[in-house]
């Protein structure tokens, strides 16, 4: 299926397929028959096989004629992470199953794809939370080595499809929904060993839901594409920078297509099901197909066709699935003499079983087509491979397997768990089925361990051992490992793994801030009305002017039970998403008038939020303040004084001032005379004390230590005052801790800063002192 496809041209032939199709090839006429049985066919081999189901396989054929499969080992719980599994015949045997990832989701589409490129397999697939996956593994010999995996979407995702075109670049396909309520299929290059900048490319937006993409690349540098639409197959051709409409390769009711190419001729085989399901034969260039070719009888049930090209043989290879019933049908192929011949129908495989989703590829001497089935429904679902020699001799000789084989180990069983996700309780209850190998013992472990590892120790077998996760409140997502054996005669199972959400409590701290330190700012409807209007934030974290706290909720850490609604003082928050950010009320707040000064009394005040979590799990979080609206007072008589002068070229300059300040709600450990928490600071070049607005939009604050009576740095150029050399004065308000302000201040004496002044050296923006 994903072979890069010949650099000959069509030459004469194209005059044979021009002359043929326009006279022999029909819509409804059984083309003419070549000798049969020109594929030499083996027997099915398994690929994959135990307790759990191996299904949606992909076959590559790389240049030197090895084989690489890839197929999902499904988790048997649609909450627990499937596999990405990969093996190949480079080394000479069959590598153990490698594990590519072990994050893929679930799903009946197949949701992985393959392609080589040179000793490079690039696999993508839909992972466990939806996102198309890229991981590329490098082979040598027995060898692989695997890269980063690379999210491609950043949207729920699907039915990928990925492929190599003659210059090496890998083209990835998948389906999602950025560009409107269906999915659209989406394209992506990886070239030169990194994914293009952009996100991907919607290859036709035409609203309808798409999906199963089927590419394939020309000699002449193009990609081709077709995918299922509603009612058609759009057919679409990327010129190497856009995506053109090539029409509809065909319509009615369309089920599966698949792509392969010769030179520039694509070759298409696909299914509709005016009535039963029939298998379709088209070849064009750019969109100019010929009359469809019916292949299938039209009397049984055929359908997942999928198509490959050998430039060696020059034929084309199609297999599909044919029967009486969707669940009861044989595998059988087909060789083609593009626009010439099409030999006989050949059952490769012909037990009667539940099978699906076929692929093929070609190169050389061998075409190989890998699929799943079972023979009951109470079975899981295997991977199987064929292979045929297509000169028409006996079956090619198979690669050797090694021991032990890459499909099914001598013990096997499926797990899941029985007890609840998310829980409070530690323990989780195991449920083991389905045993294969006669096993009686197990290990169990919630750290990983490999089939082979030397720990965890052995023991008797028990189907619903609950095992205690130890997991406390700070480890949420745990998984448990468990593998089986067979003590009389020493066989083990793989390791398989469940996962159990265990949150014995809430993680997630709230943090509490008051409105002048918030990190946010405050929406308009909160700005309550301030005794001082225009008093400064960015004070003391313990102290408030303000009514309402602000707080944030970061979210639970991933694998979590997550937050599912808070509580904010009075105000119960339902139905919000975190993180979340947010303005509430202190618990309780006297109102009534301050006896001793202006506004509100001052009080200590709580604010409390309440989170609960999706298991009901709540944690309380609180924080006192103090609520202080009354100013302080500043005594007559103060002064600013000037250690460095009164003349200056240095526009940062310290001060010194001597204050009486008074607080009745302000408190530390400063003499009574100077209750303040800081100074508000600004330059002029005016005597008259600048307004609170001008101080608020031109100063600066500084904490200052208590009782401290110094400034290292105040600031003779601002907007207030210009750029320009000269005469400025200094003025100080002094703030307590909620920012209230004296409404008189202290006025420097003259300044003279002269022209070509500096800044100091190396100067660092102010910085708070701690509340």
């Amino acid at each position: 299926m994903k072979s890069m496809t010949s650099k000959k041209s069509i030459g004469l032939l194209g005059i044979l397929v021009v002359s043929l199709f326009a006279s022999m090839l029909t819509a409804k006429t059984p083309p003419v028959q070549a000798a049969p049985n020109a594929v030499g066919w083996g027997t099915a081999q398994v690929v994959a096989a135990g307790a759990l189901k191996n299904l949606h396989s992909d076959v590559a054929i790389d240049s030197n004629g090895k084989t690489h499969i890839t197929w999902i080992r499904l988790a048997a719980s649609t909450s627990d992470e499937s596999e990405v599994l990969y093996t190949n015949n480079v080394g000479g045997t069959w590598l153990t199953p490698y594990v590519v990832s072990g994050s893929a989701g679930h799903g009946a589409d197949p949701f992985v794809s393959l392609a080589v490129e040179g000793n490079r397999a690039h696999f993508i697939f839909i992972s466990f939370s939806g996102l198309a996956v890229h991981r590329y593994v490098t082979f040598s010999g027995s060898s692989v080595v695997p890269s980063v995996a690379t999210n491609l979407s950043s949207t729920k995702s699907s039915t990928p499809e990925i492929i190599a075109d003659k210059t090496g670049r890998i083209h990835a396909f998948w389906g999602d929904r950025r560009a409107g309520a269906t999915a659209q299929i989406v394209h992506r290059i990886w070239a030169n060993g990194s994914w293009e900048a952009n996100t991907g490319r919607v290859v036709r937006n035409d609203g309808t839901n798409q999906k199963y993409p089927r590419a394939t690349a020309t000699a002449d540098g193009n990609i081709h594409m077709t995918f299922l639409g509603e009612n058609k197959f759009p057919y679409q051709i990327f010129n190497g920078t856009t995506w053109v409409s090539g029409g509809n390769l065909d319509t009615g009711k369309t089920k599966i297509a698949a792509l392969t190419s010769k030179g520039n001729t694509v070759i298409a085989v696909y299914t509709l099901a005016p009535t039963t399901h029939i298998v379709y034969y088209k070849q064009g260039t750019n969109g100019n197909w010929s009359n469809r070719v019916q292949l299938s009888s039209g009397s049984s049930y055929d359908e997942f066709p999928a198509v490959t090209y050998n430039e060696q043989t020059d034929r084309v290879y199609a297999t599909w699935l044919s029967g009486p019933g969707d669940t009861a049908q044989a595998l059988v192929a087909q060789e083609i003499n593009p626009g010439i011949t099409f030999n006989a129908i050949q059952k490769i495989d012909s037990a009667l079983v539940g099978r699906a989703w076929p692929q093929i590829d070609t190169r050389g001497a061998r075409v190989t087509v890998v699929w799943h089935h079972r023979t009951v429904s109470s079975q899981p679902f295997n991977v199987y491979r064929i292979e045929g020699n297509t000169g028409g001799s006996d079956q090619i000789t198979p690669t050797p397997s090694i021991t032990p084989t890459p499909t099914q180990p001598p013990v096997g069983f499926s797990l899941v768990r029985s007890s609840a996700s998310p829980s409070t309780n530690p323990n989780v209850t195991l449920a083991i089925s389905n045993m294969i190998g006669n096993p009686d013992q197990m290990r169990v472990s919630t750290t990983a361990f490999t089939a082979q590892s030397a720990g965890p120790n052995w023991e008797g077998l028990n189907t619903s051992k609950v095992v205690n996760t130890g997991a406390g409140s700070n480890s949420c997502l745990t998984t448990v490992y468990v593998q089986l054996r067979n003590s009389s005669n020493g066989q083990v199972s793989n390791v398989q793994s469940v996962s159990a959400v265990i949150d014995t409590g809430i993680q997630s701290v709230p943090q509490i801030y008051t409105m002048e330190t918030a990190p946010s700012a405050r929406p308009a409807n909160l700005t309550e009305a301030q005794v001082q209007p225009f008093a400064p934030d960015r004070v003391s974290e313990k102290y408030t002017r303000n009514m309402t706290f602000a707080y944030t909720i970061a979210q639970e850490t991933g694998g979590c039970s997550g937050i599912a609604r808070h509580k904010a003082g009075p105000f119960a928050v339902n139905g919000s998403s975190y993180p979340y950010s947010g303005f509430s009320a202190f618990d309780s707040f006297v109102t009534g008038n301050d006896s001793n000064g202006t506004g509100f009394e001052e009080q200590t005040v709580n604010a409390t939020v309440i989170l609960t979590d999706t298991l009901g799990m709540q944690s309380v979080i609180s924080k006192q303040f103090t609520y202080d609206d009354d100013a302080p007072v500043l005594s007559a008589g103060g002064s600013i004084s000037l250690p460095n002068g009164a003349t200056t070229n240095v526009s940062v300059i310290p001060l010194t001032f001597t204050a009486t300040v008074t607080d009745d709600g302000y408190m530390n450990s400063a003499p009574a005379d100077k209750r303040y928490w800081g100074v508000w600071v600004v330059a002029s070049t005016s005597t008259t004390l600048p307004s609170p607005q001008d101080f608020l939009q031109y100063g600066d604050v500084i904490g200052l230590e208590d009782g401290a009576t110094s400034v290292d740095y105040a600031r003779l150029v601002n907007a207030l005052t210009g750029t320009s050399a000269g005469t400025r004065y200094v003025h100080i308000r002094f703030l307590d801790g909620a920012g209230n302000y004296t409404s008189s201040g202290l006025t420097s004496e003259a300044i003279t800063l002269q022209a070509n002044y500096t800044g100091l050296p190396n100067y660092l923006p102010w910085v708070s002192k701690a509340p």
